[in-house]
């Protein structure tokens, strides 16, 4: 009878403790937050082959608009950085699903700041030929220079001599080093990432910041760009170009 009611007494213990290691799961479950990218010149909506015009009053209809996002870095209130690992994504506005960027696994906290490169970093850079978003095969990869390609933007304007344009931003070597990176603070001044809903954050991309701010950039004078000191000039005026416009 007494073993019965040690037998007894055990089991009670062991389905206690088994329901205590499943609860604590809960508060170690992971959060998620999307990031989603929009683009617009001069305020009105961008989509490739549609005739807009930049501050200059030139025609800007793209054809092409890719650039890398990477080194995504959350900060929380508390000070702490948390580096999002392996966080290399390529922006394609031919391709909806890939302006959508879903960050899995954080931590759940409070979080004030996000920030993140626009590019690849120059580690990546001499690293050779890579998968995923820095797989040669998506035409951001210079194989005559080896680098990566951190903004492609091509289209056409009457405003050019030859009726096009063409800006590939690329470089790692000063004085045109053309690597960015861009720091945020949210506009709720902090987010709450939790296991149970994803939080979601809208950037808004201004195309025509690489036309004005702070350099001036006219396609009837630059229009054609494979890096170089004009590679260094669109890069600092596309710094700004990003803007977190909402927060879900």
């Amino acid at each position: 009878m007494l073993k019965l009611i040690c037998g007894t007494f055990l089991i009670v213990i062991l389905f206690f403790l088994g329901c205590k290691s499943i609860n604590s799961n809960f508060d170690t479950l992971s959060s998620t937050l999307e990031l989603h990218f929009s683009h617009r010149l001069e305020g009105q909506p961008f989509a490739l082959n549609q005739s807009l015009q930049n501050v200059w009053g030139e025609e800007v209809r793209g054809t092409l608009l890719k650039y890398y996002i990477s080194n995504i870095r959350l900060k929380t209130l508390s000070g702490k950085d948390y580096v999002i690992p392996e966080s290399y994504y390529l922006i394609d506005e031919s391709q909806s699903e890939s302006k959508k960027i879903v960050l899995n696994n954080l931590p759940p906290d409070d979080y004030s700041e996000i920030s993140f490169t626009i590019g690849v970093d120059s580690l990546r850079n001499v690293s050779g030929l890579q998968t995923g978003a820095l797989d040669p095969l998506n035409a951001m990869f210079w194989t005559w220079a080896t680098g990566y390609i951190f903004l492609r933007f091509e289209g056409y304007s009457s405003a050019s001599p030859s009726g096009a344009f063409v800006y590939h931003v690329a470089g790692i070597v000063p004085p045109n080093n053309c690597i960015r990176q861009k720091t945020f603070a949210m506009p709720t001044h902090h987010i709450t990432l939790t296991a149970i809903k994803p939080k979601k954050l809208f950037f808004e991309v201004e195309l025509g910041e690489m036309f004005k701010n702070p350099s001036q950039v006219r396609i009837s004078q630059i229009n054609n760009v494979m890096g170089g000191a004009n590679a260094t000039i669109l890069a600092n005026n596309y710094v700004d170009m990003f803007s977190i416009v909402k927060v879900e």
